[in-house]
């Protein structure tokens, strides 16, 4: 049975936060919702990871902004 071509779709975007504060590890996600848009969510995580970095109490401050997708390919019937 052949195959149609490959679709890909994007699912959602997901970002985080990590950073080091002494011994403990800090992990937090940024959320967009409502009417919130992935601008709105990069505006976030640039404002976290400022903020972060600029404080004496936090250390390996990191974000990453992630995205997940889907590809399907449906199944033709035989000739």
């Amino acid at each position: 049975m052949p195959y149609e071509q490959p679709v890909t779709s994007q699912g959602s975007v997901a970002w985080t936060i990590n950073a080091t504060h002494g011994p403990v590890s800090v992990s937090a996600t940024v959320i967009a919702e409502g009417s919130g848009t992935e601008a709105d969510g990069d505006s976030a995580l640039q404002d976290m990871v400022d903020v972060l970095h600029r404080s004496n109490l936090f250390t390996n401050v990191s974000g990453t902004k992630s995205y997940s997708a889907e590809t399907t390919r449906s199944m033709q019937p035989s000739a």
